[in-house]
């Protein structure tokens, strides 16, 4: 256990999903305690052991929704009492498809979550942690810094998340808030396995086995390896850390 997190209070979004719901078990199997955000409140898994009722904390949130996540992260300081970070890993993917053929529907949508939400949470986050310091950590991706096929508009996303991390970095770190992002290249779950079953009977698109075998550590990584790293940024072993971004894709950034 690091003593690093153990009492300190942090909130985190997408908390249905593999990397927010990895970051929520290694925060709370750390010592901290946490507040878990998400749309989907019911799919936030919860463990069957017993968790002290002022570990762990559940509350519904639609990132996308300003009134929303004002009263959650209100809610979220009241439970916690003070705040030293956030985690915003709220995020989609939207379907695989060229620029052409992207409806604005589909666009709006992730342009919505990936880029509004994290805005959003930044903004209502920042005063809150601004009381006695801490981290933010945004969920980026390896999209954030290259191209990918058929995705535009989740790299478009990923892109405009870098730019929040390092102009958040800029605008406070004098305050004692620390704001960095972490890029997943290719993660084992939901998200990977839709992208890649849109297209699997496409001659013309990769398969998920010919993508992973193209990985230079020829596999995809556990959400708990990305959890490690938010973790550590978020950690005191991170405190002169500010505006970087952490490729976290087993080799994948070297190509």
């Amino acid at each position: 256990m690091s003593e690093n997190l153990v009492g300190k209070g942090y909130i985190v979004t997408g908390a249905a999903g593999d990397i927010g719901a990895a970051t929520v078990r290694l925060l709370r199997d750390q010592g901290a305690r946490v507040v878990a955000l998400d749309k989907r409140r019911d799919a936030i898994h919860t463990p069957d052991d017993h968790i002290p009722s002022d570990q762990l904390k559940v509350i519904s949130c639609d990132v996308t929704v300003e009134k929303e996540v004002a009263a959650a992260l209100d809610g979220a300081q009241q439970f916690l009492g003070s705040i030293d970070g956030i985690v915003n890993a709220a995020g989609i993917e939207g379907n695989r498809s060229p620029i052409d053929q992207c409806s604005m529907e589909m666009f709006s949508a992730v342009m919505a979550v990936n880029v509004t939400g994290v805005f959003l949470c930044m903004k209502h986050a920042i005063p809150l942690v601004r009381k006695r310091g801490g981290s933010i950590v945004n969920i980026c991706s390896t999209a954030g810094f290259k191209g990918v096929e058929g995705m535009a508009h989740y790299v478009a996303s990923k892109h405009a998340v870098l730019g929040l991390t390092r102009s958040g970095a800029l605008e406070w770190g004098r305050h004692g808030i620390r704001v960095n992002c972490v890029a997943p290249g290719p993660v084992e779950g939901r998200m990977l396995a839709s992208i890649f079953a849109e297209k699997a009977d496409d001659p013309h698109w990769p398969t998920l086995e010919s993508r992973k075998a193209s990985n230079p550590s020829a596999r995809f990584a556990d959400p708990a390896e990305i959890a490690a790293v938010i973790a550590f940024l978020l950690s005191d072993a991170a405190t002169f850390v500010n505006g970087a971004m952490f490729p976290v894709d087993g080799g994948v950034s070297a190509l």
